[in-house]
């Protein structure tokens, strides 16, 4: 990926982790993303930001809502996983079906950023997750909701740390 031709405040590359943030109504929360051990470079798009800073989309909520999509973009240099990451703030925050919805959507800002940076997005295994950022107060039976959701293309996760080793 020829990041040279993105706006630098639209990425980050880093190194083995990296910390994603998302606010929802006023409410602010982390997750803390590592890459496979085996792999080293990692590549954070920050897609809100990107919609931001794009200004071809209306600012004017009145005239046009942005889509809904992802929350973030993670590019697995070493191992050519772009995996396309959803993050709520509880599992009842939204439906599978939703969830569904707009990871699929984050693909097509996938593809839309490949196109712009002269990389063949067919070059990616691609893997949709989405990961509920509930409080430690929870129980933990709500682990066991973890795994691919049947019916649906995607790997749903409980906490505030994703391990990508663990997610095939």
């Amino acid at each position: 990926m020829n990041l040279n031709k993105l706006n630098p405040e639209c990425y980050e590359e880093f190194e083995h982790e990296t910390v994603l943030t998302e606010e929802d109504n006023n409410v602010r929360y982390q997750l803390k993303v590592r890459l496979k051990v085996s792999s080293k470079q990692g590549i954070y798009i920050n897609l809100p930001l990107l919609k931001k800073l794009s200004k071809y989309l209306q600012a004017d909520y009145k005239i046009a809502n942005p889509p809904k999509d992802c929350d973030a973009i993670i590019i697995d240099k070493d191992s050519n996983i772009a995996y396309l990451i959803e993050m709520k703030r509880s599992s009842n925050a939204s439906t599978n079906e939703r969830i569904n919805e707009q990871l699929s959507a984050g693909m097509k800002w996938l593809e839309h950023i490949c196109f712009c940076t002269d990389t063949i997005s067919g070059d990616y295994r691609i893997i949709k997750v989405a990961v509920m950022i509930e409080s430690s107060r929870r129980s933990r039976s709500r682990g066991q909701q973890e795994g691919t959701v049947i019916g649906y293309d995607f790997y749903r996760k409980t906490g505030n740390s994703l391990a990508l080793e663990f997610i095939s």
